[in-house]
């Protein structure tokens, strides 16, 4: 209330404050989140091992429940049952799932060997229930690893920005309008299932596609300079509004 700009990580955000509080009569964008942009890498090796077989994909997080890990592990468990597919698993977790040898748990790491994992695999996968605009995300796809997130929140939105991957419809919309404009109030510690199914046969349609998938990612909307540019925009928009009012 005391801000003379809002700044929303997504579309969602607005959304969910404008639902929860009321619409705010200042100035106020959009702008996701951004990092730093490295060149477009090779991948001939990535397509090798695809014909091979050799699917890796990766997940990253701060794992809380919301972040939903265990849907991201039973999409893995279908996925090998249609092909061979390794997951690594950046971030602490507090339960691992020992009896799956296809999955990787590498802990808290630092930020050189997350690029450097992320490299490794075709495919990075967030499954999150209902975030603003997450970071790991953002540097899959600034990373130019094609990734699959599900349909709700502000994630989809890295993914519409920057034609990142694919949008799994794999999450009930309808569940929304209740947490938007009912009585219920978000519930982070117990979200909903996700139709991993639906993820699968998205995984396997990006991995039939793989290099058209590659291609079509455009980072420009987040690649840190223009975001930056853009604060700046913003800012010096509302100092003007500022100044004008004094």
């Amino acid at each position: 209330e005391n801000s003379d700009g809002v700044i929303y990580q997504s579309e969602w955000a607005k959304k969910l404050f404008d639902a929860h509080f009321k619409p705010i009569e200042k100035p106020k964008c959009v702008i996701i989140n951004g990092i730093k942009i490295p060149n477009k890498p090779n991948i001939d090796e990535k397509i090798n091992n695809l014909k091979k077989e050799k699917l890796i994909i990766v997940c990253s997080a701060n794992w809380r429940h919301h972040k939903r890990l265990n849907e991201i592990i039973n999409v893995i468990i279908e996925l090998n049952t249609q092909l061979y597919c390794e997951l690594i698993v950046i971030g602490e977790v507090s339960k691992k799932r020992k009896d799956l040898p296809y999955i990787k748990y590498l802990g808290n790491i630092k930020s050189c060997k997350v690029i450097e994992n992320l490299n490794k695999a075709h495919i990075f996968i967030h499954l999150s229930w209902l975030e603003a605009c997450p970071n790991s995300v953002v540097e899959a796809v600034g990373n130019y690893i094609p990734t699959i997130c599900n349909n709700v929140g502000g994630t989809r939105e890295v993914i519409e920005a920057t034609n990142g991957g694919l949008i799994s419809e794999c999450d009930d919309e309808r569940l929304l309008d209740n947490l938007l404009y009912g009585k219920k109030t978000f519930d982070l510690e117990s979200p909903p299932k996700a139709n991993y199914k639906i993820v699968v046969n998205d995984i396997i349609k990006l991995i039939n596609n793989y290099e058209y998938y590659f291609d079509q990612i455009v980072t420009a909307n987040i690649d840190i300079v223009n975001v930056s540019n853009k604060y700046l925009d913003f800012i010096n928009k509302v100092l003007v509004k500022r100044k004008s009012n004094l």
